[in-house]
Order: C-alpha cells, then structure tokens, then sequence
C-alpha cells in the first residue's frame, strides 16, 4: 500500500515544481498562468496529503504536521485568490484558530 502512494507523491511533487516554475515564468493574468496555477493547486494538496498520510503510517509526528500545514496554505491560498475583492467567505473567520491549533499542536 505504500508504494503507490510514494508514485503518486512524488509524481504530483514533480509536477507541481514544474508546474509552480512554469507560473512564475508566464505572465500573470494570462490563461496559460491560470492553467500552471490551476495544476499547481491541485497537484500539491495531492503532494501534501500523501506525504502526511505516509509520515503517519512511518510515525513521523513533524512530517504529519508539515504535511497538514502545507495543504491547509494552499487551500486558502486558492480560496483567496478564487472569491472576489468584495466577497467575505465563511473561511476567513475559522482560518487563523484553524492555524493556532495546528501550530499549538506542532510546538508540543
């Protein structure tokens, strides 16, 4: 069970460096940009759960953590730059405990 995992880790960790490489050289705004983005964003939370999930099965208390805090950035990262400049989305508000939670749990 763990090594289709690992594939699938480090394929979408490939991709997703390729992918975050290709972003920042395109021009911003522009539809090949959003693509790069677009598979970014989805290759990581792949990447980050994973990793998290292997980290669990191997006992790695850190990598666990890491893993959760990576995929927690990159979802409100998308979500942020998804809703509009006007929006208020019920997130923002459960954000921050969200983060003093994960980072108490990884200080102890």
């Amino acid at each position: 069970m763990r090594l289709p995992i690992l594939v699938i880790h480090v394929s979408a960790g490939i991709l997703a460096m390729l992918a975050g490489a290709l972003s920042i050289i395109l021009r911003k705004g522009s539809r090949s940009h959003r693509m790069a983005g677009n598979v970014y964003v989805i290759s990581m939370p792949t990447v980050s759960a994973g990793g998290a999930y292997l980290a669990f099965r191997g006992s790695e208390a850190d990598n666990v953590l890491g893993g959760m805090n990576a995929f927690y950035l990159v979802a409100t990262a998308w979500a942020t730059a998804r809703r509009g400049r006007t929006e208020t989305w019920a997130l923002e508000w459960s954000e921050p405990p969200i983060a003093l939670v994960l980072s108490a749990i990884w200080i102890t």
